[in-house]
């Protein structure tokens, strides 16, 4: 969400797999208390249908990074696919604050 004071441009969010290799999609320009989404999929940053996985390497994870004009408030979900019945998914929102 931009909590700045004027309309966010040139707002980008790159995603890096669990080797540090960075792939970056440019998000749209949002007027002051309005959010944008993005996911890894949508800024063709899976790999075998997951992000940020090494599964050789077991906790080892990917990162993100929103770049942006304004300040912006970014929460992060996370997920994991699991079979219980009619549980499928697992998830964890993660907030952030605003940096400069």
């Amino acid at each position: 969400m931009n909590v700045g004071n004027a309309n966010a441009t040139g707002c980008t969010a790159t995603y890096y797999d669990a080797k540090g290799v960075g792939t970056t999609e440019n998000l749209p320009s949002f007027a002051p208390f309005i959010k944008v989404n993005t996911n890894a999929a949508q800024a063709d940053a899976l790999s075998n249908g997951d992000f940020g996985t090494n599964k050789t390497n077991a906790g080892v994870g990917g990162a993100l990074e929103v770049d942006c004009n304004q300040p912006v408030i970014v929460v992060v979900r996370v997920t994991k696919s699991v079979s219980l019945g009619a549980t499928t998914k697992f998830g964890e929102d993660y907030g952030s604050s605003s940096t400069q």
